[in-house]
């Protein structure tokens, strides 16, 4: 299996690449890929032949539920012009792809949101905090001091006692916890609704990027602009990468209380309600949350006492157990043996196939876009023809690959032709 075929696959199959192209061509949502990979796996397929014989793929693919259509999936693997362009913007300002056919994907997500996974975490940070312990931090954005200082106050006593403080970048209760992490020390991830670029670059998370103790992450375009609806979606992240999550402050309706609602149904985590006369902390400790009366806690032993009260927690058998740890690996996964020294960074992940020292999405230009070798390739003709790329960029593009002995100038005009 070609690992770079697989991400490069699930990047045209359920990226956005820019605004204006999502408004025509819609990516699969995270069940409709499951629903396709699930058909790939049993049919013995893999993402990656999507790239590599897409002719076959498509001819035998039908839809179930008539949604995913061989003209929709031919459109969005028509995009790579578009991608190579987003890729080498993201790149730029560090993002990291991460797939779920990444061992680097979070085995949380796996195990807690299954078919309802994101296909693509989009990363700036240290990736590595994915594998430490957190106490995740939900709440209102209208806040009053109280309500600051006691968020603040449980956010400092997570990462003293040893956990990554979880929580959704949002004004009020999250912008809380996750400032007062970052002052105390610790680490943080941030899970993010919205412009991922932009957040990266805010004051206040500087220095804990530069030390490796912040991860920013988007299961969403980085560029994506706020919706109520990503807002919404994004809270089971949250919950997911979580040991357990604290409430600090909850209407009775909203993102923090549907996201609250979820888990105790869906039962993924322990969840901590602040007590205090808030119609929605005293509707969600009646629906099953766990009461935090005390401004100081022990959040291992809140993990260890807390039980769901609205139907018995399911039992798991150590055997069953170990055995779900075992499928950590997604059903398209990397082979261990072969990405031991893959970081996992998108310049990394599409790793050129032809030319090793060039980076991926000069190389997808190269191998997609170049493709007739006595044609006369034209910068400006090529951006008239593929608007989503600059022709800067692609002037650019031509500089390396000429470094390369790749393309040869004809004459002294920008004009190329093949070598």
């Amino acid at each position: 299996m070609n690992n770079d075929n697989v991400l490069e696959a699930i990047l045209l199959l359920c990226s956005v690449f820019n605004k204006t192209e999502s408004r025509d061509i819609k990516p699969l949502t995270p069940t409709e890929y499951s629903r396709l990979a699930a058909w790939l796996h049993q049919n013995k397929y893999t993402p990656a032949e999507f790239i590599t014989q897409p002719e076959k793929l498509l001819t035998e693919w039908q839809d179930p539920k008539d949604k995913i259509t061989k003209i929709r999936l031919t459109q969005l693997l028509r995009r790579g012009a578009s991608m190579a362009f987003a890729l080498e913007k993201w790149h730029q300002q560090n993002v990291q792809i991460i797939s779920r056919a990444s061992k680097e994907y979070p085995f949380s997500l796996r195990e807690k949101l299954k078919d309802i996974r994101t296909p693509l975490l989009y990363c700036i940070g240290n990736i590595s905090l994915f594998d430490t312990e957190s106490i995740g931090f939900v709440g209102s954005r209208d806040i009053d001091i109280k309500d600051e200082n006691y968020t603040k106050t449980l956010a400092q006593q997570s990462v003293k006692q040893g956990f990554t403080v979880v929580s959704g970048g949002a004004k009020g209760i999250d912008q809380v916890a996750m400032k007062s992490a970052i002052d105390e020390g610790g680490n943080v991830i941030g899970i993010l609704a919205d412009s991922l670029l932009k957040a990266a670059t805010k004051s206040e998370y500087r220095e804990a990027l530069k030390e490796n103790r912040l991860l920013l992450v988007s299961p969403y375009y980085p560029e994506a602009g706020f919706s109520v609806g990503n807002a919404m979606s994004r809270n089971k992240y949250i919950y997911a990468l979580s040991k357990g999550v604290v409430v600090a402050k909850s209407g009775d309706k909203g993102g923090t209380w549907n996201g609250a609602v979820e888990n105790l149904k869906k039962q993924w985590v322990p969840l901590w309600v602040r007590n205090i006369d808030q119609t929605g902390n005293i509707k969600l400790i009646e629906r099953g949350g766990y009461a935090i009366t005390e401004s100081k806690v022990d959040f291992k032993k809140l993990q260890t006492t807390f039980s769901f009260k609205i139907t018995n927690t399911p039992s798991h058998n150590s055997n069953a157990l170990q055995s779900l740890k075992n499928q950590q690996q997604d059903i398209f996964a990397y082979n261990k043996e072969t990405e031991k020294n893959n970081d996992f960074k998108v310049k990394d992940e599409l790793k050129p196939v032809s030319n090793p020292e060039l980076e991926p999405f000069v190389n997808f230009f190269y191998q997609q876009i170049l493709k007739e070798k006595d044609k006369i390739f034209i910068p400006k003709d090529i951006a008239l023809e593929f608007p989503d790329l600059n022709e800067t960029i692609i002037k650019k593009w031509f500089d390396k690959l000429e470094e390369q002995g790749l393309v040869r100038r004809k004459g002294r005009k920008l004009a190329y032709t093949l070598c």
